[in-house]
């Protein structure tokens, strides 16, 4: 039986906390959606998922959802119809019902009589060995290929696509593709419960040291606390308290934080939690979708593609910054801790 489970992930907020005791966070009230199942579709062993950003309006719902990363098409369009058969409570700030910003991690779960749920194929284990000899033998072309025959033919259920996300993420590395790399890292940490619990534990460390060296501070805080829940191998006190003051110390003495981002894959959509409540944005197209200000207590729209030294209100909190765009297109996001420019550039929604 299909069964839809929901990961909500809170915003991590940047240094201003003002207002916090104040904001009361939207909760779901009402589901609405049909618990039947699709019995065609569920013959299949593939299963899928969704990483969304979404806005719960004042009205209690979900509006403004776009999809960060996903497994496909289709489970975009699920999650979609998920949201929008929810009905919250609205957010409020002050005693004022409030836009919030929130993220969803969607799966969808298939039980096969077959093979039992979470079953791995045989197939899949035989091309996954022969592919891991391959790409950690650093045969680029040969690895290549190798890694699209286990995707496209032996990957199915969410084990199966978390070690094939592993296995990519080693065969980028060796090969310097950092994009790639990153994107198989963070595909692997989203499924990382569906990975064996010592390469869960590998994958969510390697996430963990590229966030701390690309500075992205709050994702580094999130993921060190994940880190410290994988079952069996919570890291000892010293460890995390190393781990953990790396991060505060390195958001506080990094004034100026300067993060590069492309669209590529099948990504057009990028969001990025703040350090610091000063930023300025620039791209190499001028054409894009949606830049917006995210945040648990307001949603900024912004009415250019490029910002200056835009200043973020002292009462937001949890704030990041959603870019849809063309696939190829660049852009530089600059964040720094102090700023005294205006919010002229900015419509509130």
């Amino acid at each position: 039986m299909e069964k839809y489970l929901l990961l909500l992930l809170c915003f991590a907020s940047f240094s201003s906390t003002a207002g916090n005791d104040k904001f009361i966070s939207a909760k779901v009230i009402e589901n609405f959606n049909s618990k039947g199942v699709n019995e065609t579709y569920n013959r299949s062993r593939v299963e899928g998922w969704a990483y969304l950003s979404f806005v719960v309006n004042t009205e209690g719902q979900a509006s403004n959802i776009v999809a960060i990363n996903s497994s496909s098409d289709r489970s975009i369009d699920q999650a979609k119809m998920y949201l929008e058969n929810l009905r919250y409570s609205s957010a409020m700030a002050n005693n004022e019902a409030v836009n919030e910003a929130k993220t969803i991690f969607f799966t969808e779960n298939k039980q096969v009589e077959s093979s039992g749920k979470g079953a791995i194929s045989k197939g899949f284990i035989n091309r996954y060995n022969e592919a891991y000899k391959v790409v950690t033998s650093k045969n680029k072309e040969l690895a290549k290929e190798k890694l699209k025959n286990l995707t496209d033919t032996y990957t199915k259920n969410f084990e199966e696509q978390a070690l094939s996300h592993w296995l990519h993420s080693i065969h980028y590395f060796l090969h310097a593709e950092w994009g790639l790399y990153f994107e198989s890292l963070e595909k692997g940490y989203l499924l990382g419960s569906n990975l064996p619990r010592d390469i869960e534990v590998k994958n969510t460390k390697n996430l963990l040291d590229w966030y701390i060296f690309k500075k992205s501070y709050p994702q580094a805080l999130k993921v060190l606390a994940r880190l410290n829940n994988i079952k069996e191998r919570k890291l000892s006190p010293e460890s995390f308290n190393i781990k953990y003051n790396e991060i505060i110390s390195g958001q506080k003495n990094n004034k100026t934080i300067n993060t590069e981002f492309v669209m590529y894959g099948r990504r057009n959509s990028w969001l990025q939690e703040l350090s610091h409540s000063s930023i300025s944005f620039e791209s190499s197209n001028s054409d894009l979708s949606i830049v917006e200000l995210r945040c648990q207590n307001a949603v900024y729209k912004f009415a250019q593609s490029s910002i200056e030294n835009f200043q973020i209100p002292d009462d937001y909190i949890g704030c990041s910054i959603l870019v849809q765009a063309p696939l190829g297109t660049s852009f530089t996001l600059i964040e720094q801790d102090k700023s005294t420019n205006d919010h002229s550039s900015a419509e509130v929604i």
